[in-house]
């Protein structure tokens, strides 16, 4: 699987980024490609490279050492990231692609997946002057789920102008953006049998009661405060459900508990505060395997600056979250906590969207100066009130 990004440098100059997940006992990674960018305005080619790959491996500490990335027999998975950088003038539509002929033959709900590629790609515009960035994934591909068991996934998405960000489940494709042939009863928009995509957050979740792999394509769109549409990324990748031996985390816990501040509870997992407000909560991760050590890693920081969460236990597993308000922070903040129960070989994995939503909000701090009528010949006092945003 994977993704293309672009950041702006500044003038025209973007940074490019290609992020390549790939299987260790597939087809080896060349260390440099060669990605396509049209437009209506021109047609460029641009060279990105890399100096290797990182192994990221979705197993327990004991069993890296035998994956099939250390020539090992368990499931090893590596990624790669590609950079370089190229002049991109103002234009409404810049499409950056990339495309090899290393679809899995494995996929179970495409046609002849063996005989077609891969293909990604980025759609920016910068029509009205070079000024945006992509958002970007903050949750890796992780792609073993437990088969038969409910799983939930995010794909964290965050951009970096806080623009609105909207996810879309898309057709997997070929060379040239062409749509490729589902099985029946799949489809780009239901690539698994009851998949359901919150567009809002990017929470996924579905069951896998069959072994095997699926490919999953996302597309995530942005929009500027004015609600323009100024570009897209896409992730393309698998999901591969395999017989556990233990439970998955509950997906039902990790509800929001024990809310103090200033905020309002809108859902299990959501939130409504004022710029002016702050709250901290409560949440509990269970597990039904008594044995598993739960773990858990988030990307709150990046989603919700400023705030807090501290963790405790190991099964139950309990997460403290805060956060204090600022002015001008009103917006959609939705972040994410994956939490890892440390089974071996592979451990199983949920991941819970938390959504805080922040209005816009006035406060109104009064300053009384007191003093006295002695003297003052009109009988009254002064009161300062000073208005300010929260």
């Amino acid at each position: 699987g994977g993704e293309i990004y672009y950041d702006c440098l500044g003038g025209n100059q973007y940074l490019i980024t290609l992020v390549v997940y790939r299987d260790c006992a597939g087809i080896n990674l060349d260390n440099s490609y060669t990605l396509d960018l049209t437009s209506p305005c021109a047609n460029k080619t641009l060279t990105v490279s890399t100096s290797g790959g990182v192994e990221i491996s979705q197993l327990c500490g004991l069993e890296l050492p035998n994956s099939t990335c250390n020539g090992g027999s368990l499931p090893g998975i590596q990624q790669y990231i590609y950079t370089g950088t190229v002049s991109l003038p103002p234009c409404d539509a810049w499409t950056i692609s990339w495309t090899e002929p290393w679809r899995n033959g494995a996929i179970a709900n495409l046609v002849d997946p063996g005989s077609k590629d891969v293909y990604i790609q980025a759609v920016l515009d910068n029509a009205a002057g070079p000024s945006n960035d992509s958002p970007h994934f903050t949750n890796t591909a992780i792609p073993y789920v437990c088969a038969s068991y409910p799983i939930t996934y995010s794909y964290g998405a965050i951009d970096p102008e806080g623009d609105s960000l909207t996810y879309t489940f898309i057709s997997a494709m070929n060379d040239g953006a062409v749509i490729l042939p589902y099985v029946a009863g799949f489809s780009g928009a239901q690539p698994i049998t009851g998949i359901t995509l919150d567009p809002h957050t990017g929470e996924v979740n579905f069951t896998l009661n069959s072994i095997g792999n699926w490919v999953v394509v996302v597309r995530v769109d942005q929009y500027d405060a004015s609600g323009t549409w100024v570009g897209s990324i896409m992730r393309d990748m698998q999901f591969i459900a395999y017989p556990c031996t233990n439970v998955p985390p509950d997906p039902n816990s990790g509800v929001i508990t024990g809310l103090t501040g200033a905020a309002t509870q809108t859902g299990p997992r959501s939130l409504e505060v004022c710029e002016s407000g702050d709250f901290c909560f409560d949440a509990e991760i269970t597990d039904l395997n008594a044995g598993d050590t739960l773990t858990g890693i988030t990307n709150i920081s990046a989603s919700l600056p400023g705030a807090t969460i501290t963790y405790s236990g190991s099964n139950p597993m309990s997460m403290h979250v805060c956060w204090a308000g600022v002015a001008n922070a009103s917006g959609f903040y939705p972040f994410i906590i994956t939490i890892s129960d440390g089974a071996c070989p592979i451990p199983a994995q949920q991941t819970f969207v938390y959504s805080v939503h922040v209005l816009p909000g006035i406060s109104l701090t009064p300053s009384v100066t007191n003093e006295t009528c002695a003297g003052n010949g009109d009988g009254t006092a002064t009161v300062n009130v000073d208005v300010g945003q929260a």
